[in-house]
């Protein structure tokens, strides 16, 4: 991200030094080596999304372990520093219209532009208010003209499906049915990406596409023949929204951002651990066997983890997907909370993970 700016670099460092620098020793190091320097005071520690507004909680502590102020420096700094800010970290907003003002309010529109990563909370009761601005094509207030150059696009969703009154399993297969969450995938992905199919598509046009591919004068080969002129007419068309389309899907692969979608299901801390602990999944499926509850037969087998940008399960995650990455998180208002995220797998052309997380209230760790 840093070296979409360097071609200049050369001739920077050919250029004389202002006075108020020409002594400095960090300008007698070449601006590679500056920018490194730079980069390790404005790089948010271990990647970590920097959100804004800043919360409150954070306000008293800068968990990012960034120093800003190093940008008041000089004005020579500043030219040189400032678009290293941008690039390097991800940024996190709450509300479509505090991505909007800080990109066309807050910072430069020069640097606004070298944002690269890019991380959106979205709540499934704000869904409308946020698709209005996420699949707008308003240059004014939009995702797409915003953050034009984006590479890697974050969106959590907080989902309201994980019900509390059915068990853990059932949640577990059912918090994919969500018209919301569909809703949202649909609608970034058309944005970025309105040519996408599924594999079976794609080849199921590739072939079709070969079957026509005559009325394209430059193939060499006999044009296709139909009983009458409309057919013919409307196949050869056919043939050209087919072509056009798969230039269209090569080109939106180089060019359309990253898109991973984190679905975040509060769940009961007893749905939590049957799901995460391998041992309590046991211990309840040993009680169901005493009750004389019998599993399906697939639960006798060992579950397979879905590997990270595998394609999505056909019959969705299980308990074994979130047993691995485990965390326990703390909030200074909040308290602790209990964290687990399954891989991300492609699902309708992006990248989806189910995230659970169970609080404990700050009360009961008194």
């Amino acid at each position: 991200m840093v070296d979409n700016h360097h071609g200049d670099n050369d001739d920077d460092d050919a250029q004389p030094l202002p006075s108020s620098v020409a002594n400095s020793l960090l300008f007698a190091l070449p601006r590679e080596i500056r920018e490194k320097i730079y980069s390790l005071c404005l790089h948010a520690r271990d990647a970590l999304p920097v959100e804004w507004p800043r919360p409150d909680t954070l306000r008293r502590h800068n968990p990012y372990h960034i120093q800003p102020q190093l940008l008041r420096t000089c004005r020579i700094v500043h030219s040189e520093s400032a678009p290293l800010l941008y690039a390097l970290n991800n940024l996190t907003f709450h509300h479509p219209s505090d991505s909007n003002v800080f990109v066309r309010a807050l910072c430069d529109t020069a640097f606004g532009r070298r944002i690269t990563g890019l991380s959106l909370h979205v709540k499934a009761g704000d869904i409308r208010m946020w698709m209005t601005y996420l699949t707008s094509t308003d240059p004014h207030r939009s995702l797409r003209y915003d953050f034009p150059n984006l590479r890697d696009l974050g969106l959590r969703y907080r989902s309201s499906r994980w019900n509390a009154g059915n068990s853990a399993e059932h949640n577990l297969k059912s918090w994919i049915d969500d018209s919301r969450l569909d809703e949202l995938i649909d609608g970034v992905r058309g944005v970025y990406r309105p040519y996408w199919c599924t594999p079976q598509e794609e080849k199921s046009r590739a072939a079709e596409e070969q079957g026509l591919s005559g009325f394209d004068h430059d193939n060499d080969l006999p044009e296709p023949e139909f009983l009458t002129r409309d057919e013919t007419v409307r196949a050869r068309d056919r043939y050209f929204e087919l072509r056009h389309a798969r230039l269209e899907r090569a080109l939106q692969k180089d060019s359309a951002p990253l898109i991973r979608i984190c679905c975040a299901c509060r769940v009961h801390p007893s749905h939590f651990n049957a799901l995460t602990d391998p041992s309590v999944a046991f211990h309840l499926q040993d009680q169901n066997l005493r009750a004389g509850v019998l599993p399906d037969a697939p639960h006798h087998l060992p579950a397979e983890r879905v590997m990270e940008g595998s394609p999505f399960p056909a019959n969705g995650f299980t308990s074994t997907d979130l047993q691995r990455d485990v965390k326990k998180l703390y909030d200074p208002e909040l308290g602790s909370a209990n964290v687990s995220r399954t891989p991300y797998v492609w699902r309708k052309g992006v990248l989806l993970a189910l995230e659970i997380h169970s609080v404990d209230s700050r009360r009961d760790q008194l």
